[in-house]
């Protein structure tokens, strides 16, 4: 398989499990689990996850609420091109 193949797999990977984790769809509801997901997804550049992250950080669900960090993974995630990343930095700064 290719490279980009292999990243596209990972992708839908990490939405699934992430997504599952912070919805409780299919698993038990787990803020601290869809972080962990979060951060593999967004240390791959995905900004959605990175985005998701921010959001994490800044309410503090699953992680320790830290606005820091929260502005750098919303940077990154509109550095990434993700428009509502954008928005939050705006609003929060």
């Amino acid at each position: 398989y290719s490279s980009s193949y292999s990243l596209f797999m990972s992708v839908l990977i990490y939405w699934g499990d992430y997504h599952m984790y912070e919805t409780g769809k299919g698993v038990e509801l787990n803020d601290k689990k869809a972080a962990e997901w979060y951060l593999k997804a967004a240390n791959q550049d995905i900004a959605e996850a990175q985005n998701s992250l921010g959001l994490m950080y800044f309410e503090g669900r699953g992680v320790e609420q830290d606005k820091i960090k929260s502005q750098e993974w919303y940077r990154k995630s509109c550095d990434n091109g993700y428009q509502p990343s954008c928005d939050e930095l705006s609003l929060i700064k």
